[in-house]
């Protein structure tokens, strides 16, 4: 297929935002290996300049330091007011600057070919039907090695998910679209990944004011979109999250001692409650 889509360079409409939150070794080590990946990819420097990191109160001793010194623009919370608020805020925000997409990164998921994300975008300016973009680690010719619901001996279970739309009730669909590697489908929307700015303030919007789960917010995604689409390949790997000495946000539960929230359930905190100190920079350190 054709490569028509923009090259990174010509895109400043999409605004790239990590939520961040250290307060033990594990996770802070799990920064590093993503902060790492982003600076030896070739495009990341089309990315630094509409990157935006929220810090969800971090402690651990060296976080401050590490992250001020390899981002341009910093908002650092007063305390820990969970992945969800940071998603809402980020989104309010994107709007505010004028950003048409806006790309929700994994602080523990490093990444690779990040140029490749151009193509989601596309996907998204030319489909209007189609809601996000999911870039996790997939291949469209080996997917029922990500299926999770037909486990074999050489599943990728880092990245599996359930091929399946539970409020449907039907299998997955994978469709062609114009634009390289990206695959429309009928699977649920997932908070990271690619997103248009308004429909996903839009549909946070619709949680704000109880608690409420993940399977909360994909009922709200669809009820304004059908359909969303995945990246052939993807650009991010779930595996290093995983692994036993790292505490993964996906699986912290209420009881931990270290001060992380679940991020499988939350509560998004009125905009105006929000304490920020923003932290800006014209440097940046590499690795």
């Amino acid at each position: 297929m054709r490569d028509i889509s923009p090259s990174m360079k010509d895109i400043n409409d999409t605004l790239h935002c990590m939520v961040t939150c250290n307060k033990e070794p594990s996770r802070f080590s799990l920064l590093k290996s993503v902060v790492e990946s982003f600076e030896r990819d070739p495009d990341w420097a089309f990315w630094q300049d509409h990157f935006v990191v929220f810090d969800n109160d971090s402690s651990f001793e060296f976080s401050k330091d590490f992250i001020n010194d390899h981002f341009k623009n910093v908002f650092w919370s007063k305390k820990n007011y969970g992945y969800w608020t940071a998603v809402s805020w980020l989104s309010s925000y994107a709007d505010k600057m004028g950003y048409k997409f806006i790309y929700l990164i994994e602080s523990d998921c490093p990444h690779y070919n990040i140029g490749n994300l151009r193509h989601a975008r596309y996907s998204l300016e030319i489909d209007e039907s189609i809601g996000m973009v999911r870039t996790s680690k997939f291949s469209i010719r080996d997917k029922h090695l990500y299926d999770k619901r037909d486990r074999r001996e050489n599943s990728n279970i880092a990245d599996w998910f359930v091929q399946y739309n539970m409020f449907t009730d039907k299998s997955a669909t994978f469709e062609k679209t114009q634009s390289p590697l990206i695959w429309k489908t009928n699977l649920v929307g997932k908070v990271v990944g690619l997103h248009r700015v308004k429909e996903l303030k839009e549909s946070l919007d619709k949680l704000k004011g109880r608690n409420f789960s993940e399977i909360d917010f994909q009922r709200s995604f669809l009820d304004l979109f059908d359909h969303n689409a995945i990246m052939d390949e993807g650009i991010y790997d779930s595996a290093p999250s995983l692994a036993m000495s790292s505490v993964a946000g996906s699986y912290i539960d209420e009881n931990n001692t270290a001060g992380y929230i679940p991020t499988r359930t939350g509560f998004i905190t009125p905009l105006e409650d929000i304490d920020l100190v923003e932290f800006e920079s014209t440097e940046t350190r590499t690795l």
